[in-house]
């Protein structure tokens, strides 16, 4: 599987912007924001293209529509925050933090996430093409009615993650720690490796009410 990676000027010729530049209708580009907070504001229609996020506070904010193309975002935290229907093209996301984020109907694409954390998450109705996740945690996370294409998870782990009615065309476990996954029976034609397999095994008998006699 292969991920585009951002089309983005080096650093030192990005401009360095501070918190005012992130308000309603905002449209920034290539462009710098370092250790700015936007935790519990409300904001409307933002576009980034060709940013880079570090440090960056956004607890509790609401964006009501949030398009972005050729990002990084490293070591921010959007814990709680509701960012429904937005979209990650082209973007590299790592050390984060989206725990109880409404991430419901995002569109990510060509996307590497890196040591992430999604606990209690809604990626609800998304759309998940070309993504790949390193060493991220999805413990009770909800990936209901998803739809999954080309999308590998390497060294992650799940716990009570929810897969029902999901999409799928290309998934990929192999190498992550499987435990109380609902919804098995929606990722038919995924991949998952031998030792996974006989962890899963019960849970995929207990969905298919299979009966394990001794």
């Amino acid at each position: 599987m292969k991920i585009r990676p951002p089309q983005l000027p080096a650093k030192s010729n990005l401009e360095l912007l501070g918190v005012n530049a992130l308000e309603n209708e905002a449209t920034l580009d290539q462009s710098l924001l370092q250790h700015i907070d936007v935790g519990g504001k409300h904001i409307s229609n933002m576009s980034f293209d060709e940013c880079v996020f570090e440090r960056m506070i956004a607890i509790n904010a609401h964006v009501e529509k949030l398009v972005s193309q050729d990002v990084i975002f490293t070591a921010c935290d959007f814990s709680a925050a509701h960012v429904s229907e937005a979209s990650f093209i082209r973007a590299r996301i790592r050390g984060s933090c989206f725990a109880g984020t409404d991430l419901s109907q995002a569109t990510i694409k060509d996307t590497l996430f890196t040591d992430c954390k999604f606990d209690m998450a809604n990626l609800r109705f998304g759309k998940l093409i070309s993504v790949r996740f390193e060493g991220c945690t999805f413990n009770e996370t909800d990936f209901q009615s998803t739809q999954f294409a080309g999308v590998r998870f390497a060294n992650c782990t799940f716990q009570k993650t929810d897969f029902n009615k999901c999409t799928v065309r290309d998934l990929d476990f192999s190498g992550s720690q499987l435990t109380h996954i609902n919804g098995w029976s929606s990722l038919h034609g995924s991949t998952v490796d031998p030792v996974q397999l006989t962890v899963i095994a019960p849970q995929l008998a207990l969905e298919l009410g299979i009966k394990i006699e001794s």
